[in-house]
């Protein structure tokens, strides 16, 4: 598709950016897939000039891409103009089209926001999972781009908030939280993530708690004989 005259024509009305994520060490943005919700390749995306989420595509053809950019896109920007001007319904509706597209800065002040909306309790939870979800992808990208601190903060705020993610992300979840806890050389958040993944259990999680605990095993007999 991408080598068709049509798809030429509708590249003319936007600026295409094509990003590669390598996973090599000194690459620029290795985290901006997972910053912009993607979970696998390709991640199709419209994003505005401050790089901000507007859109993904409503499918994979360029009729799907036009529909896109010529009815989402600007929804979207409508809304945020009305809830600026202070209609409170945009509002509400903007805050949680904002949780959606990952706008979010503020988790903790997002839940209790999203708390005091008299929401269907099965819409509560989706915003919820959203919200666990976007959270966990900037502390995996922090992870992944090499900034361990800032995932370990992002993460251990995560679990004190009791805002872990569920689904496919709670094993991911536990796996990057025992990476960063290696990596700091943090043998009790280790401990911490043995016990969650035995919780979670699965012949794949076996297998990585059984690494897990050879590491803790290794950074215990260092942390002892920096000690004694």
């Amino acid at each position: 598709m991408f080598s068709t005259d049509e798809f030429g024509g509708f590249t003319e009305r936007v600026i295409p950016l094509a990003h590669i994520t390598t996973q090599v060490e000194g690459d620029p943005d290795q985290g901006l897939l997972g910053e912009k919700g993607g979970q696998g390749f390709p991640t199709l995306a419209f994003l505005d000039a401050a790089g901000r989420l507007l859109a993904k595509p409503r499918g994979r053809s360029v009729e799907a891409f036009a529909a896109t950019l010529d009815e989402d896109v600007p929804a979207f920007l409508a809304m945020e103009e009305a809830a600026e001007s202070g209609d409170a319904e945009a509002k509400q509706a903007y805050f949680l089209k904002q949780i959606e597209l990952g706008h979010i800065e503020d988790f903790a002040a997002a839940y209790k926001q999203l708390d005091a909306l008299e929401l269907d309790d099965a819409v509560a939870k989706k915003k919820r999972d959203e919200l666990a979800g976007w959270e966990f992808n900037l502390a995996s990208s922090n992870w992944r781009s090499g900034n361990t601190a800032e995932a370990a903060t992002r993460l251990q705020a995560m679990v004190d908030g009791d805002r872990i993610p569920g689904g496919r992300n709670l094993l991911n979840f536990w796996y990057v939280y025992s990476q960063v806890a290696v990596e700091s050389e943090d043998a009790k958040k280790l401990e911490a993530a043995i016990e969650a993944l035995e919780e979670v259990g699965g012949r794949r999680t076996a297998r990585l708690i059984d690494q897990l605990k050879e590491e803790l095993a290794k950074l215990k007999e260092e942390l002892a004989k920096l000690k004694g």
